[in-house]
């Protein structure tokens, strides 16, 4: 008998059940982390690609290490108009199991955010551009194995005898991931 088996089955007699851990169960490979962030890869809807906007407002206060406020324009083109603009990013993990999802969202001003095709969030309020205001979604549940598709609708709030600088339009978020990666045996 080995020993390791010896000693479990003496501590199982003398002090009850125990749990041995072996050098197999520290596996590495299951602390793989990616992280998708808002930026210029980000499509909008009706074709073209997100651009980093203006961020010079002092009101806007969320920080999300990593990613860029994004907007269809640099600035907002009429800022006392209601403007709405959708954003997707679709991607593939590549992690052979997920472990956690968390997406933080902040916008300016309200949005609603997808994952695959189903609503998980949305914030109708209007600060949503302050670090504290920003929000967090546990995205697990909705993420498959393959192609994903983040969508977020955000709506820029009207603002009257408001300027682009005074009334701007942006979104900020990030997904963290966690998991195991293996490596796939290919048998020729």
């Amino acid at each position: 008998m080995k020993k390791t088996a010896m000693i479990a089955l003496l501590a199982l007699f003398f002090i009850g059940p125990v749990t041995v851990q072996t050098a197999a169960a520290a596996d590495s490979s299951c602390t793989s982390k990616i992280e998708i962030v808002s930026d210029t890869t980000n499509q909008i809807d009706g074709g073209g690609f997100a651009v980093a906007t203006y961020a010079g407002n002092s009101r806007w206060t969320a920080s999300i290490p990593g990613a860029t406020w994004i907007w269809k324009t640099f600035s907002v083109s009429d800022p006392t108009a209601d403007d709405y603009t959708t954003f997707t990013k679709t991607f593939d993990h590549g992690l052979a199991s997920l472990t956690g999802a968390d997406l933080i969202v902040a916008a300016d001003n309200s949005y609603t955010v997808s994952v695959n095709g189903t609503e998980i969030g949305s914030d109708p309020t209007e600060f949503n551009y302050f670090d504290e205001n920003k929000d967090t979604y546990n995205i697990l549940p909705y993420l498959r194995t393959d192609s994903n598709t983040l969508s977020f609708t955000v709506k820029n709030w009207a603002l009257p005898s408001s300027t682009p600088e005074s009334n701007p339009a942006g979104l900020l978020y990030k997904l963290s991931l966690t998991g195991c990666q293996t490596t796939k045996n290919h048998d020729p």
